[in-house]
């Protein structure tokens, strides 16, 4: 004997299908987000660590640029 599924039947298995498949591809870019933004924020606090160390060996290249900036922008936003 053969079952008739109504057409009502059919979605609601392709929508579970697809719900299931959803769910899959969710959790693994969920997981590979989490790891790409931990491989980041170690990247970031290595990349800040050595900003750092070059600053207190050599601050007076920092203090210059920091200088000019301000000057450059205050000229800038003083303009009338």
């Amino acid at each position: 004997m053969v079952k008739e599924t109504t057409l009502g039947e059919t979605i609601k298995e392709k929508a579970n299908i697809a719900k299931e498949k959803i769910g899959d591809v969710y959790g693994g870019v969920k997981s590979k987000s989490s790891e790409l933004c931990n491989q980041s924020g170690e990247f970031i606090k290595d990349r800040a660590k050595v900003v750092d160390d070059k600053v207190h060996n050599n601050p007076w290249p920092v203090v210059g640029g920091a200088f000019v900036t301000g000057i450059l922008l205050g000229y800038i936003l003083g303009r009338k």
